[in-house]
């Protein structure tokens, strides 16, 4: 599993925050556009359960983060969804200046992943019908990251 988000899209709906999350004090979006997590393991629970361990890379730094995660298929797609706590000090992130940004916060994806193909047809050979760069491409992803201790309501 591979996830890529352009740390440059942080959108919390304040703009002031928005700046300051993409400056240096956090994801440092100039210098490192890119905040990736990359699974190096995936282990099956049962009952549509896996645990997945890997990589997660954000402002010039790489730490190891492991989350369960329910997957579902639905016809030849696969739901994804998962939840994270990631403290973000371990990237070098700051509090902030009025300490607004606390520790620890939840990370939740989901996503449909569906079979996609490099548009080898089969029939010349080579991998048995099996197109190279055949796999599994999200078709929408949702992300959202919440302070560990926000509020929420039922609906």
């Amino acid at each position: 599993i591979e996830l890529t988000i352009d740390a440059a899209s942080v959108d919390t709906g304040c703009a002031a925050r928005d700046r300051h999350l993409r400056s240096g004090d956090f994801f440092d979006a100039e210098e490192h556009p890119r905040v990736r997590f990359t699974s190096t393991r995936i282990a099956g629970l049962g009952s549509g359960r896996v645990r997945v361990s890997g990589e997660l890379e954000a402002a010039g730094r790489r730490v190891p983060l492991a989350f369960d995660a329910s997957v579902r298929l639905i016809d030849a797609d696969l739901d994804f969804e998962a939840t994270a706590t990631v403290d973000q000090s371990r990237f070098g992130m700051a509090e902030g200046p009025l300490h607004n940004v606390r520790r620890p916060v939840t990370v939740r994806v989901k996503t449909r992943l569906v079979r996609v193909s490099s548009g080898f047809d089969g029939e010349s050979g080579g991998s048995g019908g099996v197109a190279r760069g055949s796999g599994l491409a999200a078709t929408r992803e949702t992300v959202r990251i919440v302070n560990s201790n926000e509020r929420r309501s039922n609906g």
